[in-house]
């Protein structure tokens, strides 16, 4: 098991999301290129952008700023109806929260450690994306402070 001291960087900050979801999703890319174009060209900044699948439809999520999800719903609203797609909602009661492993700490490691501490303190989670030695995850607002303090002390280590 690693030590607390090497784990983790301190926790970069806490930002609000609102996660857009785009239902009915076509699995061309055309139509996700075109929305991710319009919400770049408008301001809309996009981070987490995922392709799935729940309750058996197609859906397209991504994370904007918790403060443009009414602009970002009107643009895409009006992009995916030319193609019979949606509804498209947005859910602006997310946190991002974003945590780094030091160099050395496999990503799969760190992604472990973070899904087994989800778990064990019962954080509601919408994504959790890996790259490289960073994690982010897409935790319910009030579950954030939580993650945080998790992420600050490396306690989620002490699960494995």
């Amino acid at each position: 098991m690693h030590s607390v001291t090497n784990i983790i960087s301190p926790p970069r900050p806490v930002e609000p999301v609102a996660v857009v979801t785009i239902e009915r999703m076509p699995k061309q890319p055309a139509v996700a290129a075109q929305v991710l174009r319009a919400l770049m060209d408008h301001g809309i900044t996009t981070d987490v952008v995922m392709l799935g699948r729940q309750l058996g439809l197609d859906q397209l999520m991504m994370t904007v700023p918790a403060e443009q999800a009414d602009d970002a719903v009107e643009l895409i609203g009006a992009i995916v109806a030319r193609f019979g797609v949606g509804p498209v909602s947005a859910d602006p009661t997310w946190m991002e929260v974003t945590i780094e492993a030091p160099d050395g700490l496999p990503a799969g490691e760190l992604v472990t450690d973070v899904f087994e501490s989800l778990a064990r303190q019962g954080i509601e989670t919408r994504a959790v994306t890996a790259n490289g030695s960073t994690v982010t995850c897409i935790v319910r607002d009030e579950s954030s402070d939580h993650l945080l303090a998790l992420a600050a002390c490396g306690a989620y280590s002490t699960f494995r």
